[in-house]
């Protein structure tokens, strides 16, 4: 009926197109040579959420390209109403950064390797970008740095609070067109976030005003290559715009004019990276095909691992997902039916989600008490392999019963009676 009105009097209804970043070249090398890699629907946040926002978490559309010269993969089509919701609302339930089980993996890895590549020293001045609740500043104040911080989100001001003699500015650092405090740092540091910007160039000729020849540069990022090592097939979120290898991150610094001091990876999912800047830019040219072809089976497997997951969960009427962790909402988003989403039971052990609603499965977080009863029931641990030998302590020590346990391990499914 609106269609037909709109045609007898000639009226042209205009459709509001989203404010869309489009990639048409490589953020590391610059290439044009670019591929598809990944094309799908996909949830568009994956931690627990009040009941009041559940009904803006849904599926969106997701792109990543992989650039045919160096490897590198980033996401394309990137919509920023989208990244403004996920920081503006979601993100407010996000707490992995300051949560006990992240800081037992991360805060003392990350430590030990600022500790390694730092040189404690007098009137050394260090940069947080993206400091959050400013959890490294008191390690910078024990090697004698004075410390500032940039930080977008309310936890700039936690920061602050927590840290009184410490500068820090709330805003975002690619909205900054000149250094903000005036000063150029010995040390500046990125903690999980160079995976979220969306303007690789522009960010790096913006922290130009913030560096000098000698600036230790310590960026902490996902890792890729973990990933595809561990057979972790849920790598990508909409929030995240590019996902470096030690190999990319490294040719990105270089390219730069950053000179690669150490590089930690292997043990954990985040790649730690620390280069010295030398003030050339270099011009590299790299066609890595080994990377790339180890990348794109990375995406060939996984559709064999779907099956063997469904093939569990279609013949097993009693399923928990134990952790909330990106391997349940790979589980939710590309193996599961709404019949088999209704039959499993999501527990996880951090309290900060407690009644809060789990995305892509709709339903409340539950927390089970000490000894509970398992009988019968196939727990299939959903956390990243970091948490997998902790968690399975947890399970047994704390619930009765017949029961087994389920890891994904070498792109296969192990189960384990308990």
């Amino acid at each position: 009926m609106n269609e037909d009105f709109e045609k007898s009097t000639g009226e042209i209804k205009k459709i509001e197109e989203p404010d869309m970043i489009l990639m048409d070249s490589c953020p590391v090398c610059g290439s044009d040579w670019l591929e598809n890699y990944i094309e799908t629907n996909l949830t568009n946040f994956f931690f627990p959420v009040s009941e009041e926002i559940i009904h803006k978490v849904k599926k969106e559309r997701f792109t990543l390209n992989i650039c045919m010269q160096c490897s590198h993969v980033f996401q394309t089509n990137i919509e920023k109403d989208l990244l403004n919701l996920i920081y503006k609302e979601f993100y407010n339930h996000y707490n992995l950064d300051t949560s006990i089980e992240f800081q037992l993996i991360y805060r003392e890895r990350t430590i030990n390797f600022l500790k390694n590549v730092i040189s404690a020293g007098e009137n050394q001045k260090a940069l947080d970008i993206g400091c959050g609740e400013g959890t490294y500043f008191s390690e910078f104040r024990k090697m004698g740095f004075d410390c500032y911080g940039i930080e977008p989100s309310p936890k700039s001001e936690i920061a602050k609070k927590k840290n009184p003699d410490a500068i820090i500015s709330n805003e975002f650092f690619n909205n900054c067109d000149t250094n903000i405090f005036g000063t150029s740092f010995d040390v500046i540091m990125m903690n999980w976030v160079l995976e979220h910007i969306e303007d690789i160039e522009d960010f790096f000729d913006k922290l130009k005003a913030y560096i000098k020849k000698g600036t230790t540069l310590f960026i902490q990022v996902p890792d890729l290559d973990y990933y595809i090592e561990h057979n972790m097939p849920l790598f990508y979120v909409h929030e995240h715009i590019n996902y470096f290898s030690a190999q990319t991150l490294c040719l990105l610094l270089k390219r730069k004019g950053f000179k690669i001091i150490d590089v930690v990876q292997g043990d954990s999912p985040a790649l730690l990276v620390a280069g010295e800047y030398m003030g050339i830019e270099q011009k590299i040219i790299v066609q890595n095909k080994d990377q790339i072809i180890r990348k794109k089976d990375f995406i060939v497997n996984n559709e064999a691992l779907k099956a063997k997951v469904k093939k569990i969960i279609s013949k097993n009427e009693k399923i928990i997902f134990y952790g909330i962790g990106l391997l349940s909402f790979w589980i939710s988003d590309f193996c599961l039916s709404d019949k088999d989403k209704e039959k499993i039971v999501l527990l996880d052990d951090n309290s900060y989600y407690k009644g809060k609603m789990v995305p892509s499965f709709n339903k409340q977080l539950q927390f089970f008490p000490d000894g509970y009863d398992l009988e019968g029931y196939t727990v299939f641990i959903t956390t990243s392999p970091v948490y997998h030998d902790k968690i399975k302590e947890n399970i047994q020590n704390k619930f009765t019963g017949h029961f087994q346990i389920a890891t994904i391990k070498n792109n296969d499914v192990i189960i384990e009676s308990c």
